[in-house]
Formats: C-alpha cells, sequence, structure tokens
C-alpha cells in the first residue's frame, strides 16, 4: 500500500482523535462560562485565522497532529472568567471533558465495529479423538458460549479456562445448529505435544450483532481495557509481562503499527482492523490523561480536588511551574521512544 496513503490515515486518526479531546474542553469551558481565546486545529505556527464565534478566535495551524484550545486565565485567578478564576468543580468538569470524549467516540467505534464485523465468535474446528472434549460430546462446528459461566469471545479465552482448569470439570456451554447445549469437560492434567489438554482446535470467526447487543460488548471491552490498562504497571513491575510485552512505544512505533493494521485491513478486505485501532487509541488516550501526573488532564484534576479538599486555592505561579515541568518530562519521554522506536522498529 502507498506510503502517502498510510501517512495521510496515520494524521488523519490521530489529529481526529486529538481534536475531538481539545474539543471537549472547548465544549464544557463554553458551557460553563469559561472564555476560550483560540481554539486551534493543528499546532503552531498559526497558518490563517479561520474566523471568530463567542470570542474564540479558530485558526489553522501548520503542524496536523492534533490541536489545543487556550482558555483566557489558565493560571491567572485576577482575569474575569477565565479558567483559574472558575470554581474548583468547573475546571474538574473542563480538565474531565477531554478524555471523556476519547472515551466516548472509542465506545462509538466499537458499537460500529460489532455490528458491521468482529471476529468476536470462537468455533470448534477439529475434535481429537478420546480426547476429554471428544469424550464431553463437543463436536465439529460447536460454538464455545461459555465456561464456569465466563464468555467465550475469543481462543485465548478458551485456552485460559482449559489450562486454569487441569484435571477439573468445567461447565462447558456451546451452541450447535442454533440451539444451546451444556457439558461437562475435564482437561487432561498431561498430554502429548500433538494434542492439547482438551484435545480442541478452535478458530475466531466474524460475527454482526443487533445494536442493543453490540453496545454491550463495546461496554465489555471498555471496561476490559481500563482494567488492563490500571493492572499494566503492577504487571510489569511483578515481571509478570516479556519486556516486548511492556514496552512504550512513541508516535514513531504508532505510525510502524498503524501501517501494518492498515496493510492487513486492505489485504483481508476487512474494517475490524482499522476500528479496532482508533477504538483502541481513543480509549487509551481518555484513560491516559486522567492519570494524576503534572501536565496531564489528570494531574490538573488532582490539583483542583486538592484545592476543594483544602478550602483554599494553591499558588497559581507554583501550580505553573509544576505543570511546566511535568510537560518537559513528557516531551523528554517523547523524544526517547521515536528514538527508542526508530533503532528497535516494532516490526
Amino acid at each position: 500500500m502507498d506510503t502517502f496513503y498510510k501517512l495521510t490515515f496515520f494524521v488523519l486518526m490521530l489529529g481526529g482523535l486529538i481534536i475531538s479531546h481539545e474539543l471537549g474542553h472547548y465544549i464544557a469551558a463554553t458551557l460553563l462560562g469559561i472564555r476560550v481565546r483560540e481554539f486551534g486545529l493543528g499546532l503552531p505556527p498559526r497558518l490563517l485565522k479561520l474566523g471568530e464565534w463567542r470570542g474564540t478566535l479558530f485558526s489553522l495551524n501548520a503542524v496536523p497532529l492534533g490541536g489545543f484550545v487556550r482558555p483566557e486565565g489558565e493560571f491567572d485567578p485576577a482575569v474575569p472568567n477565565g479558567l483559574a478564576a472558575a470554581a474548583p468543580w468547573k475546571r474538574i468538569v473542563v480538565f474531565a471533558a477531554g478524555p471523556l470524549v476519547n472515551v466516548v467516540v472509542g465506545f462509538m467505534v466499537l458499537i460500529v465495529g460489532f455490528m458491521v464485523g468482529w471476529p468476536d465468535r470462537v468455533r470448534v474446528i477439529d475434535v481429537m479423538p478420546d480426547s476429554p472434549a471428544a469424550q464431553a460430546g463437543l463436536r465439529f462446528e460447536d460454538v464455545l458460549v461459555k465456561v464456569n459461566e465466563v464468555e467465550i469471545h475469543d481462543p485465548r479465552d478458551w485456552s485460559d479456562a482449559a489450562y486454569a482448569n487441569l484435571g477439573q470439570a468445567m461447565r462447558v456451554e456451546v451452541e450447535r445448529g442454533g440451539a444451546p447445549l451444556v457439558f461437562t469437560l475435564t482437561p487432561d492434567t498431561t498430554w502429548s505435544p500433538t494434542q492439547r489438554p482438551t484435545g480442541l482446535s478452535v478458530v475466531r470467526e466474524m460475527v454482526q450483532y443487533p445494536f442493543f447487543t453490540a453496545v454491550q460488548r463495546a461496554v465489555e471491552r471498555v471496561m476490559l481495557q481500563l482494567r488492563e490498562t490500571v493492572a499494566l504497571p503492577v504487571r510489569a513491575i511483578t515481571q509478570q509481562l516479556k519486556p516486548n510485552e511492556a514496552r512504550l512505544t512513541g508516535l514513531l512505533g504508532l505510525k510502524q503499527v498503524s501501517d501494518r493494521i492498515v496493510e492487513n485491513a486492505v489485504q483481508g478486505q476487512i474494517l475490524y482492523p482499522v476500528l479496532n485501532l482508533i477504538a483502541l487509541i481513543s480509549v487509551a488516550l481518555g484513560f491516559t490523561n486522567l492519570l494524576p501526573i503534572a501536565a496531564l488532564d489528570g494531574g490538573r484534576i488532582a490539583f483542583a480536588v486538592l484545592e476543594i479538599v483544602r478550602g483554599k486555592p494553591f499558588n497559581a505561579r507554583y501550580e505553573k511551574m509544576i505543570h511546566a515541568a511535568g510537560m518537559v518530562a513528557i516531551l523528554s519521554l517523547m523524544v526517547v521512544l521515536i528514538v527508542q522506536d526508530y533503532l528497535h522498529p516494532i516490526f
């Protein structure tokens, strides 16, 4: 696939997600009576002024990756109707609005994905003779639905369940010819190199869900990503992850992933990989920005919450310095990650 089209997709995807994030900040600030000086499409330097609306200048900027919102009095409580002069709860809403929009966008993309086609069903493609699965009564083309009341949507779900229940009876719900059936299966504690503990070979297949089922699956996927995001640092520290699984990725690495996914989507003529990428990045942007780290929205929220607890504001000058230091640290990390992605490409 042409490099130009891959780059165009990447810029539009990432830029669109960042602009939607900033739009969340802008809408929340406007509704709460906080003046916004400028809403920029792209990053400076400014190319041209697109116009003004309700006192906000809309501008087009040279760097196409993203956008920005520049509120009045961001760190100056003396500016009337400015951000720093607003009540702490209003600032919390404004700071949280951007990340929440990212989560909502990712959620909506997932809904569309589950409706148009998503590899979300696990079907049996082979049953080894005399295996636990064969003895239990499972057959070729059965659809695995649940194991011990846990839904199965990925071959890994089935594998994890089997290895977690070696030598123990599992309640396996399947669908056969549109009818639900229940079996009891006990995975072997020992098996040959050519046979798995259950004797089943399975594969993922595409499924199109009706709207309300798609909404349910989208909620489950977002919650799963939230749990994985929270658990990731703990798993990395306790060495439950391999080094490559815990690797942080910068813009260049993300571009490499995007290129590969776009290639696969075009070759397979399926939309799922692209929608999955967009949803994954959008939700990740939302969750990451809510972390209580200086310069991120979560860091700004933390200061507002502490102000409510203390009953008085922090020194605006010191808070500005802390967030500036946080931004320097984040930008430095981004440079390090770009160098890493260049020297050690993901693919």
